[in-house]
């Protein structure tokens, strides 16, 4: 246990010992305020007892003592009657000593309290003393004795239970924030409480579970940049030894040099890019109204440009659909799609390019005739350098980056990338985006992309 913790502890223990302590002030004070000892309590009852014996025993003290011994309520009292000069006539109960020179001259209705006993007037020649039955002070003494102990062994239990409860949780809290932050990634907390302490332990475990995930995601895009650049710079450094062996063939070497070099900026770009829109700086990107009918255009006539054996059918009844966003960035979404649409279908088969309205935004279609996805694939679709022709060969091209990319940039701009696709039959590529108000126009679809 750290020393913030044994701190914690013992700041519990002494709120419980101060507890105890109140406790007892509370009952001492209530006592000292009260202002009144056990014999005056008993003093009013008593002195009417003794002025009753005063009117029928007046001079008869051989009477007056049988009364005291007959009567049960008397004999329940240590109460004994003295003549003025101090010698006793007789009493009942556990003798007390001689009165004082005091309590001798005691006055009829002013009874005298003494050493915790009752001195009063039996008329103008007696005098009774009486000691009240009730607390006396080793009585009172051994009651708060009780009292402060009891007090003071629960208090001491409840606050080690308490102790136990708050700090053996945030020990292990320290534990395994100080496990994490050694690089113990797969360090838990693992506290199931249904209080504030096991709300914090499992915000604990899902973070870390977040910040693992990242940091093997994290590793695994690393091993994949490494193995997708180890490609192309091996061929430059085949063609480069090739140029120098036969320098005749050093054009057509320069050319694949070039080609390589190209890829590999490409790399580079899509890397800076998904690292850019995941950083805090995602939302400092460029933001002007931009007019996805435009774009779509744009897009139509590079991905033909291209991709000249694919037919791409723009449908849209839009003649503007505008929405907040960076258009460069939105247009390298939809590259993306387009190329995925057309490196996976087969050649010559049309690619559909639908724009529409989607609830307040809209949504960018992409449907090919290819060899589609199965469920399995489609989760892990948007894992970076991931390709669904399930190999590392060059053969479709690209690096698997393009639809983590895309569903990148939609979700900055407020909408997403879907997939609907199986084995087959070809996928539906879907980019939603949030938008601003649209005007309508007949269009009907057109392989060439043109309005009629």
């Amino acid at each position: 246990m750290t020393d913030r913790h044994r701190s914690l502890a013992w700041r519990l223990y002494g709120f419980a010992a101060l507890m105890v302590v109140v406790a007892i002030g509370t009952l001492i004070a209530v006592r000292l305020l009260d202002g009144r000892r056990p014999e005056d309590h008993q003093a009013r009852a008593v002195e009417s007892l003794v002025n009753q014996l005063a009117a029928r025993f007046p001079d008869d003290d051989a009477a007056l003592v049988r009364e005291l011994h007959r009567d049960p309520a008397l004999r329940r009292l240590d109460l004994f009657v003295y003549d003025r000069r101090g010698q006793l006539i007789g009493g009942v109960g556990a003798p007390l000593t001689p009165p004082t020179a005091a309590e001798l001259r005691v006055e009829a209705g002013a009874p005298r309290i003494e050493h915790e006993r009752l001195a009063i007037a039996l008329g103008p020649a007696r005098v009774v003393l009486h000691r009240p039955a009730g607390d006396g002070p080793a009585w009172i003494i051994l009651s708060l004795s009780a009292v402060v102990g009891v007090s003071l062994v629960i208090a001491l239990v409840a606050t080690l239970v308490l102790a136990r409860t708050i700090v053996r949780p945030l020990t292990v809290l320290g534990d395994a924030a100080r496990a994490f932050g050694r690089g113990e990634t797969g360090v838990r907390t693992r506290l199931r409480r249904a209080d504030e302490l096991g709300a914090v332990g499992r915000a604990f475990d899902e973070m870390a579970e977040q910040i693992e995930r990242l940091l093997r995601a994290q590793r695994a895009m690393m091993a994949d940049i490494s193995h997708e650049l180890r490609t192309p710079l091996t061929r430059v450094k085949l063609a480069l030894d090739l140029a120098s062996a036969d320098p005749h063939a050093a054009k057509q070497v320069l050319d694949d040099v070039d080609a390589d070099l190209a890829e590999i900026e490409r790399i580079i770009e899509d890397v800076f890019a998904l690292v850019r829109l995941d950083s805090t700086a995602a939302a400092a990107f460029r933001r002007a109204e931009v007019d996805l009918v435009a774009v779509v255009a744009q897009a139509r006539a590079r991905c033909a440009a291209h991709h000249g054996t694919h037919p791409i059918e723009l449908a849209t009844t839009l003649a503007h659909a505008r929405c907040d966003g960076d258009g460069a960035l939105i247009r390298r979404a939809l590259d993306n799609l387009l190329d995925n649409a057309a490196k996976y279908s087969p050649p010559g088969s049309p690619i559909a390019l639908r724009l529409g309205r989607r609830g307040e935004g809209f949504a960018i279609e992409v449907v090919d005739q290819g060899v589609g996805m199965s469920a399995s694939e489609l989760g892990l679709a948007f894992t970076p350098f991931w390709r669904a022709d399930g190999s590392r060969t060059r053969g479709t091209g690209g690096v698997g980056l393009g639809l983590a990319l895309a569903r990148r940039i939609a979700r900055v701009h407020g909408g997403d990338v879907e997939l609907e696709s199986s084995p087959a039959s070809g996928t539906i590529a879907r980019l939603t985006l949030r938008g601003g108000p649209a005007t309508s126009a007949s269009l009907a679809t057109d392989p060439g992309g043109a309005r009629r």
